[in-house]
C-alpha cells in the first residue's frame, strides 16, 4: 500500500520573486500580500515534511523537476505507539515467516532479472538527484516510436532486445532528456537523471498526503 504527495501549480505566477522582500523563509509578494515559500533547496524529505504539517494556501517557488509525485520512500511518519511488551511475543514468532517472505520476494525479483538476461532485454532503474525513483520516464529507441515507460519504482525493461550503438532517450519534464548508445550485449542500464535549473512559482494546487492503512507488518517495523 503507498503513500502518496502530489506537488503541482495549476496556474504558475508571473511576478518576480528576487523582487520580493526577504523573509525567513522566501518572500513577500505586495501582489498577494502573502509569504512565498523558497523550495529549491529543500530535499524531497523536506519537501513532504513540510506539506504534512501545511496543508492549505501555500504559495512557492519551485524547481521543475520538483513538480511530481512522492511515493512512500520519502514520507516518514511518527511511529506508532505501541507496548513492547505486550507484541515483543508475536514479533518473535512472526519474524521467521516474515525472513520467509521477503526471501522469497527477492528470490523472484532475482528468477526475473535472469530471466530477462537470457532474453538479452535491457532493464535497470532510473533515479532522480537524490538518489529516488523516478516513476513514468519515457524511454524511446532514437528513431522508432518503440519505448516504455519507468513504474512507480523507477525500474524498466526495454521491450525489444537492443543491438550495439542503439540510442535510448530518456526524457520526464523538468529533466533535461539523455541519449544513451547500448553497448553489444548489454543488458543492464541504471541512470540518474539530472534536473533542469527552470523555475516554477505559484500556488500549489494539490498538496495533500494520501495515506493508506497500513499493513501488520508496517506497524511491526514501526516499533523499531
Amino acid at each position: 500500500m503507498r503513500q502518496q504527495l502530489n506537488l503541482k501549480i495549476n496556474s504558475p505566477c508571473s511576478e518576480n520573486f528576487n523582487k520580493f522582500g526577504k523573509t525567513e523563509k522566501g518572500g513577500f509578494c505586495n501582489t498577494c500580500k502573502k509569504e512565498v515559500i523558497d523550495f529549491r533547496n529543500m530535499t524531497a524529505t523536506e519537501l513532504v515534511k513540510f506539506f504534512e504539517n501545511n496543508q492549505s494556501h501555500t504559495c512557492g517557488i519551485f524547481k521543475t523537476s520538483q513538480m511530481k509525485t512522492y511515493s512512500n520512500s520519502v514520507i516518514t511518519h511518527k511511529k506508532a505507539k505501541f507496548q513492547y511488551l505486550k507484541v515483543l511475543g508475536f514479533v518473535a514468532l512472526s519474524m521467521f515467516a516474515f525472513q520467509n517472505i521477503e526471501a522469497q520476494q527477492t528470490n523472484k525479483a532475482k528468477v526475473e532479472q535472469t530471466t530477462n538476461a537470457q532474453k538479452g532485454l535491457l532493464a535497470g532503474v532510473v533515479l532522480d538527484q537524490d538518489d529516488l525513483p523516478l516513476p513514468g520516464v519515457s524511454i524511446v529507441l532514437k528513431g522508432t516510436k518503440m519505448g516504455t515507460t519507468t513504474n512507480f519504482e523507477g525500474k524498466y525493461t526495454f521491450p525489444k532486445q537492443l543491438k550495439k550503438d542503439d540510442v535510448l532517450v530518456f526524457s520526464y519534464l523538468g529533466y533535461s532528456p539523455k541519449r544513451l548508445k547500448i553497448k553489444e550485449n548489454q543488458t543492464s542500464l541504471d541512470l540518474i537523471m539530472d534536473a533542469e535549473l527552470v523555475e516554477l512559482m505559484g500556488a500549489v494546487s494539490d498538496n495533500q498526503v494520501y495515506a493508506s492503512k497500513r499493513t501488520l507488518w508496517q506497524k511491526i517495523k514501526g516499533i523499531f
